[in-house]
């Protein structure tokens, strides 16, 4: 039976000072999102911003830890459509971090492979996933999201023997799925 995968991983002091500089900035420039951007530098310092490379981070919720938000442009969160340009304290953690790994690579004196490494990427394939899409008739449809490759998902319904491919524009991400080993 899969578990969900839960783990704490504090980033490293350079990543939170640099981390506080780029939130001081993002405060600066806007003044009326600034309980967003404190609660979204909460969640970047926690280690709960989970980045794949491609541009999508799955980032942590605060209120219920076992649950993870899609990043990649837009949030799935509840929030997000009530923030301005739906910038939530998710698309802010993600912002925050990225920013700051980017700052850290460009002033770097060391090596790509001597700057330091907040923390590994989860290696999650399956999430429990949402699907609204054509196949669904637009209605959603609640079920097993695997990542095939960036930007491509096979979705099992939770209750039919069928699956079909998605974009992540289809599907609202949970939990990761951590599958047992054999």
């Amino acid at each position: 039976m899969p578990t969900l995968l839960q783990t704490e991983q504090p980033v490293n002091e350079s990543v939170i000072q640099t981390l506080d500089r780029i939130r001081q900035q993002a405060l600066a420039q806007y003044p009326k999102e600034a309980a967003r951007i404190t609660r979204g530098h909460a969640i970047a310092v926690r280690g709960d911003v989970h980045l794949d490379g491609h541009g999508l981070a799955t980032v942590q919720s605060q209120q219920r830890p076992e649950s993870w938000y899609t990043v990649n442009g837009h949030c799935t969160c509840p929030d997000a459509s009530r923030a301005p340009q739906g910038r939530c304290k998710h698309r802010w953690a993600k912002s925050l971090f990225v920013q700051t790994l980017t700052y850290l690579a460009q002033h770097s004196t060391l090596p790509i492979e001597g700057l330091p490494t907040p923390y590994a990427f989860p290696r999650w394939t399956k999430y429990e996933a949402t699907y609204q899409g054509p196949e669904s008739g637009g209605e959603p449809v609640n079920g097993i999201a695997e990542l095939l490759e960036p930007g491509l998902f096979v979705f099992w319904p939770a209750d039919k023997r069928t699956c079909w491919h998605c974009a992540y524009h289809e599907v609202a991400l949970g939990p990761g799925i951590e599958e047992a080993e054999v």
